[in-house]
Formats: structure tokens, sequence, C-alpha cells
């Protein structure tokens, strides 16, 4: 008994032993049960935290983009603005350069007294008029020329008198010169049996006649004395002979040397009238300074009226020509304030390469194509000119079938020169092809036009074929045709094909225009001494006289010894075969 009592409370003391640790066990398992809940409920809200969070990033990144494209679009419209600003700041630097060195060139004569300044600070010129409307008292003026006191000049009683005669004024051309030669009545001329002299108040009436002879180093000035006579028939005569009025142009007393001399050293040498002047002085002669501009216009205004229309139709005359223009800067009156402002004109040059003839033309200044097609309306032929688009109009076989238009190579070189700088190896690859064209070129110096013409036909054109393969195959790369110099290269090349091919058609042609461009030297060199032109006449002028100069340089005849013979040839002109030998061309000079 005792020990099934002793059993029985072992089980009963490890069932309560084992409810004690099921009750600790419940314990935990209720309290990892709450804990689980509450770490449940913690990651739901941390979760739905985090979706808030996500949802409000998201409505940030999408305001951000839109923001973002928003600012592209501003960035975009600005860099328009920009680009258009750039251009418009360049125009205007440029502008503001041309303003600066008109500016410049005028000031001078800007800031110089005017003629009535200088009159009036040198008391050679005072205003009796305005004196005398100022002392007026109201009173008639004293009585004149023997009318009675008291009458009117403007008395409709009577009749106007015939104002008196008061003969020949002496000459006003009181120039200085070093040396003077005073020829006097009596030792060059005498009086024919029973002839007399025109007497006036019981003297013989005497004027003068001025001649200027030029002598290399000095000047003469000659003063005859002239007289009018009447022979025994009645008849009035000069008693100075014709061939002592030997002055060239009509209102000009200098010589057919001096204004030879005068026109070479402008036209020849390119020196500016001022020093032209300053020469004249040390050589003995002071002239004014508008009377000697006169002087040069009248001297080209002369010669231009009698070879101009005969040097355009030589150089027209032919079945070649090379074509350029170029700028200048010419002083042109504004119609409506009468202002005079200098304005960037251009100059055409026309040059005959057979025949060694240069037309300068200046046309109003204008460099439209309508000059070009005016020049060349009677022409057939070949002509060379640089990619200025208005010979363009030339390449339509329908509209010009007669003329053949031949581009520059030149031109094309010098760009692929430029597009080195940014693209070396496929640069100087186009440029090596370019420079085998100029090296056929030197083989084919001295053929004749016929056998030239096939040679560049059977060699050239391999080389031309190439160049075009090439260009094309740049221009469809975007990435090279992105870079300006390249771009520039390759189009001028596409766009300007047909009229760079065309030498292959015609021996006599050239492939580049360089001989014309050089024809623009004189007038450059003239532009950079001389700064401007003083007059729309005056560049016509100017155009002639380069035309005549350069026609001789090309033809090595010389200048002075031309136009001395041209000034001899004014007063007795020939016809118009005579007019075309008188050319630089044909002129054989006299030994």
């Amino acid at each position: 008994m005792k020990r099934k009592d002793l059993s029985y409370e072992l089980l009963l003391e490890n069932m309560s032993r084992m409810q004690e640790e099921k009750a600790a066990l419940q314990a935990k398992f209720d309290a990892l049960l709450a804990q689980q809940r509450s770490m449940e409920e913690s990651y739901k809200a941390e979760l739905a935290a985090m979706r808030e969070q996500n949802l409000t990033l998201l409505q940030s990144q999408q305001a951000l983009i839109s923001q973002n494209a928003s600012l592209q679009k501003s960035l975009e419209t600005m860099r328009l603005t920009m680009e258009q600003q750039i251009k418009i700041n360049a125009t205007l630097s440029e502008q503001l350069a041309n303003a600066i060195s008109t500016g410049k060139l005028s000031q001078s004569k800007r800031f110089a007294p005017t003629t009535e300044q200088r009159d009036l600070l040198n008391n050679r010129r005072v205003d009796r008029r305005g004196k005398d409307k100022d002392d007026f008292d109201g009173t008639n003026p004293p009585a004149q020329g023997g009318a009675a006191a008291g009458t009117s000049s403007a008395d409709t009683s009577g009749t106007k008198q015939k104002k008196k005669s008061q003969g020949r004024r002496p000459s006003i051309e009181k120039y200085g010169c070093d040396e003077t030669v005073i020829h006097e009545l009596g030792d060059y001329f005498r009086l024919p049996e029973g002839a007399r002299f025109k007497t006036r108040d019981g003297e013989t009436e005497i004027y003068e006649w001025i001649q200027y002879e030029f002598i290399p180093g000095r000047i003469v000035r000659h003063v005859w004395q002239t007289a009018c006579y009447i022979n025994a028939d009645g008849d009035c005569c000069k008693t100075l002979p014709e061939e002592e009025r030997n002055n060239p142009v009509k209102g000009c007393p200098f010589s057919a040397e001096m204004l030879s001399f005068l026109l070479v050293e402008k036209y020849g040498y390119h020196t500016p009238k001022k020093r032209i002047k300053m020469k004249l002085r040390e050589m003995g002669a002071r002239l004014p300074k508008t009377t000697f501009n006169h002087y040069y216009q009248l001297a080209e205004t002369e010669l231009r009226a009698m070879l101009e229309a005969t040097l355009r139709q030589a150089v027209a005359d032919c079945r070649y020509l090379m074509i350029d223009e170029t700028c200048v800067l010419v002083g042109t009156e504004n119609e409506k304030t009468g202002v005079v402002g200098y304005l960037k004109k251009y100059l055409w040059a026309f040059h005959n390469k057979c025949g060694n003839l240069v037309s300068y033309v200046y046309e109003g200044g204008s460099r439209a194509r309508e000059v070009v097609m005016k020049f060349l309306q009677k022409f057939k032929g070949t002509i060379s000119t640089d990619g200025y688009n208005a010979y363009t109009v030339f390449d339509d076989d329908e509209k010009h079938p007669d003329i053949l238009h031949c581009g520059c190579w030149s031109h094309a070189r010098r760009k692929a020169i430029e597009m080195i700088g940014v693209e070396s190896e496929i640069g100087y690859k186009l440029l090596d092809e370019i420079d085998a064209l100029f090296d056929y070129e030197r083989r084919f110096k001295g053929m004749e036009a016929t056998e030239k013409e096939q040679s560049r036909q059977k060699l050239s054109n391999h080389v031309l074929t190439r160049i075009h393969a090439l260009a094309t195959t740049i221009s469809r790369n975007t990435l090279l045709m992105g870079k300006d110099l390249v771009k520039k290269a390759v189009n001028y090349i596409l766009t300007q094909w047909n009229s760079l091919r065309n030498f292959l058609f015609d021996g006599n042609a050239e492939i580049s225009n360089n001989l014309c461009e050089q024809r623009m030297k004189p007038i450059k060199l003239d532009l950079k001494n001389c700064q401007n032109i003083g007059s729309e006449g005056a560049a016509e002028n100017a155009a002639f006289m380069h035309s005549l100069v350069e026609s001789c340089r090309l033809n090595g005849k010389d200048p002075f010894a031309y136009l001395c013979h041209l000034f001899r040839k004014l007063k007795s002109p020939p016809d118009d075969i005579g007019k075309r030998d008188l050319l630089p061309d044909r002129w054989v000079p006299i030994c």
C-alpha cells in the first residue's frame, strides 16, 4: 500500500509539474503570438507608409520629367534665339566696321574747315551785300550808270541801259609755277602787210593763252600773249598759230605728255592724287585741288568717249572670256537728303585672254547678273567664272546654247585646303586628286587647243570621276557633313559640278579663274592707297582708265607713250576701224 501511495504521489507531483510547465509554455506561446501580431501590424503599417512614400516619389519623378521636358524646350528656344542673335550681331559688327572705316576715311574732310570758313578766316571774301542790307535805311540808292539822282535802276519809264563791255578780262588762272616762259607778241608774230591789230580804247587788245609743258623732273608754264588782227581782206585772225594751240583736251591747259604722266601715276603706279599734287609742286607747278581734279576728269572723260565702246566690243569679240567681280568703296549722293556717303559697290572685269585685253565695267555699282547678260549679248564661246550665283544662268543649255560655262578649280582646291584643318585624312585625299588635275594641266601647257582637249578627255576625265565619287561618298556621311568646312568643300564641288567639268570640252579654257582674279590687283592696289572713289562718274572713268593701262601691261606696251599717242588723236579721232587699231593689242609705238 505504501508503495502504491508513493507511486501515486509521484504521479500527481509529475502531473502538477507538467501542468505548470504547460502553463509556462502556454504563457510563452501567448506572448510570442502577441509579439507576432504586433510585428505583423507594424509591418503592415510600414508597408503602407512605404507605398505612400513610393507613390509620392513616383509623382515627384513624373513632375520632374515634365519639368525637364519643358526645360529642354526652353533651352532649344533659347539656342535658336541665340543663333539668330549671333547672326544679327555679326551683321551689326560688319556694318559697324564699315561705318568706322568710312568714318576714318572721311575724318579729314569732316573735321577740316569748309571753303567758306577758310575764306572768312583769311579775309579773302567779305559779304558786302549782307553789310549793305544791315546798313540800309530805306532811302533810294544813288544813281548809277549816268541815271538821274533819285531814279531807281528798275525805272520802267526808260529802257534798260546796255552794260558797257569791259573787254577781255585778264586770265584768272594765276597758278604758281617755278618756271614761266612769257612769249611776247612781238617775239613770235609779225603783222602781214596791210593788216592791223584790233584795239580797245586806243590800245592793242591783248589776252593770254596758257599751256603747261611737261618736262621730266620739271614743269614749264608757257604764257602766250595773243591778240586778234584784221588782215588786208578784212578777216579777223588770231596771232597764235593753230599748231601752238596743242592742248589735247578742251578746257585743260596740260600738254599730252603732262596728262599722260598724271594718268600713269594714278592708274599705273596707283599714286593717290594728293601725292601727285605734291610731285607737281616739287617739279614747280602748284595747282588748286578742285582745278586739279577737274582736269583729271576732263582728260578721262575725253578718252572714254573716244574708245570705251570700241574697247568693250574688242574684249567681247573672242571665243574665250574670263569674268570676275570685286567690291569698291564709292561716294554716292543720297537722292533725298543730298548727303554723300561711301557705299560698297561692285566693279566687273572681263578678260580676253587670247587678245590680252581687259575691260573693267562699272554699271552703277551693281552686282546683278544683268551686268554680265548685257556685256555678253552677242558673245558666243566659253566663259570661266567663280562660283557666284549670277553665273549659273549660263548652265542652262536651252536659254544659252552658245555659251559654255566653266567653273574654277582653284576655288575648289582652296576649300579642300581649309577642310584639312578639321578632317585631315579625307581632306588630303581630296586635295591630292585636285592637284592631279593641275599636274596634267602643266603637262598640257603649250599644246594646241584641239590636242589639249583630247588629252583632257583621255587623262583628266578619270581624275574627275574619282573626285566626284569621293565627294559623293563624303556627302552621305552625316558625321563628316556635320563639320562646316567639310560641308562647304563637298557642297561646292557637287553643286558646281556641271561647270567644273566643262573645261574638258574646250582646249582654250583654263581650269581656274586665277588669271582674271589677278586682273583685280590694280583695282585693289588703287583702293589701298586712295581708300575710295569720290563719285559714280569718277568710278566709271576709273574703270575705263584701268582697262587701258592694264591692257598695255598685258601687251608689254609703255602706258605713258600709249596715252601720249591717244591724247594727240583726240582732236581728230579716227573712224571705227581706226579706233580699233588704237587699242593696246594693235597699237605700235612710233620709234
